[in-house]
């Protein structure tokens, strides 16, 4: 969507991707600063408060979806259980 996966990778401790490049990093304190900005601007730049809570909502929904897409694409990296077994009958 609009980050790229070369810009993450998987973190070492836990669930989810960590950025890796400065471009990861401007991606996340883009859509940070943007939240911020349509939660807290003056109303005369932005939304009436109830556009303001849609338009809020709306930006979340579209970063986790897009941090959620990065997730996938990255991959998790980790063997399964089901290919460290051997075959049977191999010796």
């Amino acid at each position: 969507m609009l980050g790229k996966k070369d810009w993450f990778r998987r973190k070492d401790m836990g669930w989810g991707i960590e950025p890796v490049t400065w471009q990861g990093w401007v991606y996340m304190l883009v859509f940070i600063a943007f939240l911020l900005l349509i939660t807290n601007g003056p109303e005369a730049w932005f939304f009436k408060p109830r556009a303001r809570s849609i338009a809020a909502a709306s930006w979340v929904v579209l970063f986790l979806a897009d941090v959620i897409h990065l997730w996938f694409a990255v991959g998790d990296g980790r063997i399964h259980r089901n290919q460290t077994k051997r075959p049977r009958n191999q010796a």
